[in-house]
């Protein structure tokens, strides 16, 4: 554990992208809290997913490559197919090939387990809320204020938007952009 310092983080969003960033910011000592709009961080049924060599090395910086090695499928080889479902290429020795170049395996495996294992390395889990839909952003002149829809507010030094493609806090963040700085971002621009 790093030295704690008084600088808080507010994340939007416990995919993995939040998760992952909340496992870095404990590892150092950063205070912060993460703001999940769904009632389940780690729901049944949410897909698969291919973790790539240069990910593998940040989780196994963060201690949780072996756990998710243990629990994932080695990929050794891949099939690219057409429209009719046809397989027109294969790849073996995908795995051996990713370790040679870059020291680490691509791995599939469930992405509830990935988050599960994101999850259970938090130590403190106070940390970790549910239900916690972001509604709006205040910057102020030391930080954020962050409201949920539940009427919760939350202070930080940063808001970190890590609530995916369709993103809640990039949209508050392209409006407070447009309100300090009118036109200086064309909104063809903004995604």
């Amino acid at each position: 554990m790093g030295t704690k310092t008084d600088f808080r983080v507010i994340i939007g969003g416990g995919g993995i992208t939040g998760l992952t960033l909340a496992n870095m910011l404990q590892l150092y000592g950063i205070d912060f809290v993460l703001l999940e709009s769904n009632s389940d961080l780690t729901p049944k049924g949410c897909g698969g997913i291919s973790l790539l060599p240069h990910g593998n090395r940040i989780l196994d910086q963060l201690g949780l490559y072996s756990r998710l090695l243990a629990l994932a499928i080695p990929v050794d080889s891949l099939h690219f197919r057409d429209e009719f479902g046809e397989v027109i290429r294969e790849v073996r020795g995908v795995n051996q090939s990713m370790n040679e170049r870059h020291g680490y395996p691509q791995l599939s495996l469930d992405l509830q387990r990935v988050l599960q294992v994101l999850y259970d390395n938090i130590q403190d889990k106070k940390k970790i809320l549910t239900r916690k839909e972001v509604q709006g952003v205040d910057v102020t002149h030391d930080g954020v204020v962050v409201k949920t829809s539940d009427g919760s507010s939350y202070q930080g030094d940063i808001l970190v938007g890590a609530d995916g493609n369709h993103s809640t806090i990039r949209d508050k963040m392209w409006q407070i952009a447009d309100d300090l700085s009118p036109g200086w971002i064309a909104p063809d621009e903004h995604s």
